[in-house]
């Protein structure tokens, strides 16, 4: 099939990037534990390292960053295995439903009394247990499925297992060994390697386009290959405006209930932001819509033919500023909330404001508006009648 490619990446190196951040996330967070002073030195489980500043900035992005990833290359996973895998739907729904219950892991935090996290325990613990469930069941049946060496679906198997004596009650080990952690952070190492050991496997012949593909007869590009998924840039675009503005209705008649806001209009939307619930629904949908976004800011700069790429930097970085507004609250860092408020504001206004005026300015030649469509204007020619 023709098409124009917009940008693309190996599937094998996405994962790769999605699974250092998470690695690098974990780590950091720990080394910075440790710096403060905090307790267990050896070992506290993962979560408890990100309810402190800055720890837990730095997890609400990168987890949910990771796992929109993570979804991606499941998908790539499906559509490379799909005729010869049993099951490969319901692998694929495992894999996407138990990465949606990681984001919601790092949006949620684990402690309700700490303002630095301001979580819902309960909420975190279901979606951490799903999380572990069903994405080892999902790792362990394609590897096993896929005939290669047996020992990364063992040792994940293993390490699965071993992880859920967390579910026993309290004390019942008999024992002041930090097993529960231990257990946890074997499980999340394991599962990073059986991860790359799926990609290597599978995804690697794949990529993750962006693309402009031809209608039937009209090509509008030399490159030719085989397309295996396809998400059209309308439904993207249902999907970030849903996910953006839902957010903010929702958690409205929340702040409203709390007395965080005063009944009626105007009023500052990220005010519903900064206490449960509002803060966690604002943490992984406005977060996940802003991921959504730079991938629609690629798909409109080529669609208007490049008339503002100079600008299309600022808007990406505002786009970036404002997954840094959902992620620290107002109240948190109130400087850091502001200036990144400000940048989404500016950095995406300017960039559209440059789009209308090229667009405009271009309009005496021939041109394309703001949804693609080729403009041709014919100019009238003037004739002079000279009567006798």
């Amino acid at each position: 099939m023709a098409m124009t490619l917009i940008h693309s990446i190996p599937a094998i190196r996405a994962t790769l990037v999605a699974g250092l951040l998470m690695l690098a996330t974990i780590l950091i967070s720990y080394l910075l534990f440790l710096e403060e002073g905090r307790t267990p030195a050896f070992l506290p489980t993962i979560s408890t390292t990100w309810d402190y500043v800055p720890a837990n900035y730095l997890s609400r992005w990168s987890v949910s960053f990771s796992c929109f990833v993570l979804q991606l290359m499941a998908v790539v996973s499906y559509c490379a295995t799909r005729d010869r895998f049993k099951h490969s739907q319901l692998l694929l729904g495992m894999a996407v439903v138990g990465l949606l219950c990681l984001s919601v892991v790092g949006a949620a935090c684990s402690s309700t009394k700490l303002p630095s996290c301001r979580g819902a325990g309960k909420v975190h613990d279901v979606a951490a247990v799903t999380f572990f469930v069903l994405y080892d069941l999902y790792l362990i049946i394609s590897i096993k499925q896929l005939g290669a060496s047996p020992v990364p679906a063992l040792a994940l198997a293993g390490a699965a297992c071993a992880a859920k004596i967390r579910w026993l009650p309290s004390g019942y080990l008999g024992t002041s060994f930090p097993v529960v952690p231990v257990f946890e952070w074997a499980d999340v190492g394991v599962i990073v390697i059986a991860q790359l050991v799926l990609a290597l496997h599978i995804a690697q012949p794949y990529c993750v386009s962006i693309a402009d593909v031809a209608e039937p007869g009209k090509p509008r590009g030399s490159e030719t290959t085989s397309i295996t998924a396809s998400f059209p840039a309308n439904k993207i675009t249902v999907a970030t405006v849903s996910l953006m503005f839902g957010c903010s209705v929702i958690t409205y008649p929340f702040a409203l209930h709390q007395g965080i806001i005063e009944p009626g209009f105007p009023y500052v939307i990220s005010d519903t932001w900064w206490h449960a619930p509002g803060d966690i629904i604002a943490r992984w949908g406005v977060t996940f819509s802003t991921h959504l976004l730079q991938i629609l800011l690629l798909m409109l700069d080529h669609a208007t033919r490049r008339r503002a790429h100079n600008w299309l930097w600022l808007a990406q970085l505002g786009t970036f500023g404002m997954s840094v507004v959902a992620v620290v609250s107002e109240v948190e860092q109130p400087i850091l909330h502001v200036v990144c408020a400000l940048t989404w504001g500016v950095g995406v206004d300017i960039y559209m404001l440059c789009l209308l005026y090229t667009s405009d300015a271009a309009d005496e030649e021939d041109s394309v508006d703001l949804g693609g469509r080729r403009i041709i204007k014919k100019k009238k020619k003037k004739t002079k009648r000279v009567s006798r």
